[in-house]
């Protein structure tokens, strides 16, 4: 399990969840895109839930390692999720609230840039 750090918080997750999102955040910055994605989160009872997850092209994750469980138990609590692809042609791929949120804060952060 690895525990993901970032302004404002932190999450817990599985690994290969973790290792997924470290891979995916290069081709937004290369993009210049925004996407909500969901993922698999461990809350403070131990349950699993899903969170969305708003990525930037300038998004910076802390991931530490977070000892708990087997690998096997791991990998069944926190399924590697279905990224939405990168660039123009996928916005039609993923869903239309997250596109959504992805398209206002790439404005918001246009307007803040200028």
């Amino acid at each position: 399990m690895k525990r993901i750090n970032f302004p404002g918080g932190s999450i817990v997750t599985g690994s290969a969840v973790a290792n997924e999102l470290l891979k995916y955040l290069p081709a937004l910055s290369r993009a210049g895109e925004s996407r909500a994605v969901r993922i698999p989160v461990r809350e403070s009872d131990g349950t699993v839930s899903d969170h969305w997850l708003t990525l930037t092209p300038s998004t910076v994750l802390d991931v530490a390692d977070h000892p708990d469980l087997t690998r096997q138990e791991e990998a069944e609590l926190f399924p590697v999720p279905q990224l939405p692809a990168v660039g123009r042609i996928a916005r039609s791929q993923s869903s239309e609230v997250g596109e959504n949120r992805a398209r206002a804060l790439d404005r918001a952060i246009a307007d803040f840039e200028e």
